[in-house]
């Protein structure tokens, strides 16, 4: 009896962390999903900078063909 009066902190210490991880990884699909969302919206605004610099770039060649002719 005294041993499990001993045991039982130690216990409470093992126990709870392991049920935190428990209960972290439960949530880890939403995580997972909310990742590859923001990883979504990363790769498309990536794209957008992408198709602004090669406007901004035709705009600026342009511009000097102008310069040029006048």
């Amino acid at each position: 009896m005294k041993a499990c009066i001993l045991l039982r902190p130690l216990l409470i210490r093992l126990f709870l962390p392991l049920l935190c991880v428990v209960l972290g990884l439960a949530d880890f699909p939403e995580e997972a999903v909310a990742s590859n969302e923001q990883n979504k919206v990363r790769i498309h605004i990536g794209e957008l900078q992408h198709d602004i610099k090669i406007q901004l770039d035709k705009i600026q060649q342009k511009n000097e063909a102008e310069r040029e002719i006048l």
